[in-house]
């Protein structure tokens, strides 16, 4: 970046408002130039950073977790191709199977004042479950979150910490309020007892702090 020539003081207020206005703009320079090490501002003006980067991730690190551990049928995979992940495969009721997911444990200390996940998905028409853990088990309880998606249209969808609620195994549990700050692992579920194909597609899981500029 060139430098940036400032005039010299002057007495007078057109001069020294000049100045001001110059200095202040090379602060949100400088401070632009910085502000990718510690998240992204979207296009609504809100602090961003990824809960999920798919850049940093190979398909082998998202677990797939289906009816089959407990004798169902169902099977899944997930590719990541583009940055942009496409968990698919059969869900089945079969031997009172009927549920598909895959999900991936974070590891980054989330800052507290992050307080809207929004994920960008394509989808099938079909109901899918976000699902939040905060801990490193995979078979826990997990805050829970439905969303519809549209057949092959890309849709954003913003959740916050008190829509989830706390589930284990279909049942709704009585546990303390979900805090981003505690999450351990993320991912997808499909559960709509609707036999068939199916296939959710989704780019980069972010949480945002929707306060900032308020």
């Amino acid at each position: 970046m060139p430098p940036v020539k400032l005039r010299a003081r002057s007495h007078s207020y057109s001069h020294l408002n000049c100045w001001f206005a110059k200095w202040r703009l090379l602060s949100i320079t400088l401070m632009g130039a910085v502000l990718p090490v510690f998240g992204v501002i979207s296009d609504e003006g809100m602090s961003m950073t990824p809960l999920v980067a798919l850049s940093e991730q190979k398909s082998t690190d998202w677990k797939l977790i289906n009816d089959t551990v407990m004798g169902g049928v169902s099977n899944s995979l997930l590719d990541i191709s583009a940055d942009i992940a496409t968990f698919s495969g059969h869900l089945s009721l079969e031997q009172n199977g009927g549920f598909a997911s895959t999900r991936i444990s974070i590891s980054q200390v989330i800052p507290s004042e992050l307080n809207l996940i929004r994920i960008h998905v394509k989808g099938d028409g079909r109901t899918y479950q976000l699902r939040l853990r905060t801990d490193d088990s995979w078979d826990s309880f997990s805050y829970s979150h439905p969303f519809k998606t549209e057949k092959d249209r890309w849709v954003s969808i913003e959740f916050k910490a008190d829509d989830f609620i706390p589930v284990y195994r279909g049942r709704t549990l009585d546990a303390p309020q979900l805090n981003y700050a505690d999450i351990k692992q993320v991912g997808f579920l499909l559960a709509d007892k609707q036999a068939g194909d199916f296939a959710l597609s989704f780019k980069n899981i972010e949480l945002i702090d929707s306060n900032r500029d308020k």
